[in-house]
């Protein structure tokens, strides 16, 4: 069966923007193996949100131009925070200023954004309502018609503080985890109704209760993997870590052991309706002896060489990958998982 005339949409985080993540890698392969074209919507800073309403978008457009719906591939990199968006209400001569100040846009693959430090200068006032250091700090927007302003992890903070923040269970987790899975579960209805062929990942376990605590601060250097000193490689990034004054490093990390921790739906049953319904064999996960459903940064972190790149070798070491380990992943995890399904050749 030919792969020939795909369309292959993407979303998630900064951990699949268009800039040196995996996404950059399978486009890269599409194109050069012809197998068709790719929209990725990654997007950094984006939460649940952005990349369930970014799939949607992409994939609606690409059917109401004609596109059969067995022509379309999703892959989505779903991100570890929430990160609510609203719509942001423009008239018509505030959109068009947006469109017509080229200096304050940026856009890496199909994600569009528009810094708010400059929308005095481009035509849109901010109100005294919203005088939030973070709300308004850029709008972004997957279509150039409706912008979304990004206002935190807590949809509904005044009544998470006011009902049970100071509960020392930290149910408001469990709330979070819900909003967290209503979207994946949205998503995956979304994808089946149309008959759209997917698959699903993560950034972290997300099937285990963790805090910063338990995972951020929780990986290690792997002291039994190599100690290099030297990149011998021209490349941006590592050209950049050489000039910020990069010394060297261990070559691995250990990722935390989250197999005593409890499963979400241990912790808060009220989520377990909406697990359930979840399509867990749709999933690309990592397994190891302290992980049963470890996302891309636990695997990249213990089986791609130099994560990334670190001048503090006692501070916490879980970052952003790099070009090179984004590049080991998609080539050792990524391309043979959407083989294995069918997605590509």
């Amino acid at each position: 069966m030919t792969q020939k005339g795909k369309y292959y949409v993407t979303s998630g985080c900064s951990f699949s923007n268009e800039t040196n993540t995996w996404s950059v890698h399978l486009k890269k392969y599409i194109i050069e193996n012809e197998l068709g074209e790719c929209y990725n919507f990654g997007s950094g800073g984006g939460g649940i949100d952005w990349t369930r309403r970014s799939i949607m978008q992409g994939v609606l457009d690409l059917l109401n131009t004609g596109v059969s719906n067995n022509d379309i591939k999703v892959i989505v990199s779903w991100p570890w925070r929430n990160e609510w968006e609203q719509p942001v209400c423009l008239s018509d001569e505030e959109t068009k200023s947006f469109l017509e100040n080229k200096e304050y846009q940026t856009k890496f693959g199909m994600a569009n954004r528009v810094y708010g430090s400059n929308f005095d200068k481009i035509g849109f006032k901010k109100r005294s309502t919203f005088e939030s250091e973070y709300l308004f700090k850029y709008l972004v927007s997957y279509d150039k018609e409706t912008w979304w302003t990004r206002c935190g992890e807590y949809r509904y903070g005044g009544l998470i503080k006011g009902l049970c923040e100071s509960r020392e269970d930290k149910y408001y987790l469990g709330l979070q985890y819900m909003e967290y899975f209503e979207s994946i579960l949205s998503l995956q209805m979304f994808l089946e109704t149309n008959s759209i062929d997917y698959t699903f990942f993560a950034v972290k376990n997300i099937q285990r209760v963790t805090t910063y605590k338990t995972w951020e601060e929780c990986f290690k250097w792997d002291k039994s993997s190599e100690f290099v000193t030297s990149l011998d490689c021209s490349c941006k990034d590592c050209h950049s870590a050489l000039n910020d004054g990069w010394k060297g490093q261990y070559k691995r990390l250990i990722s935390p052991n989250l197999l005593n921790q409890k499963m979400v739906y241990e912790e808060y049953p009220f989520i377990k309706l909406i697990y359930d319904q979840i399509d867990w064999n749709k999933w690309w996960s990592y397994k190891s002896d302290v992980n049963d459903f470890g996302g891309t940064t636990e695997c990249v972190s213990e089986q791609c060489d130099i994560f990334a790149y670190h001048h503090d070798m006692d501070g916490v070491l879980i970052s952003h990958p790099n070009f090179h380990a984004w590049k080991d992943w998609f080539d050792n995890y990524l391309h043979l998982h959407l083989k294995n399904k069918g997605m590509i050749t």
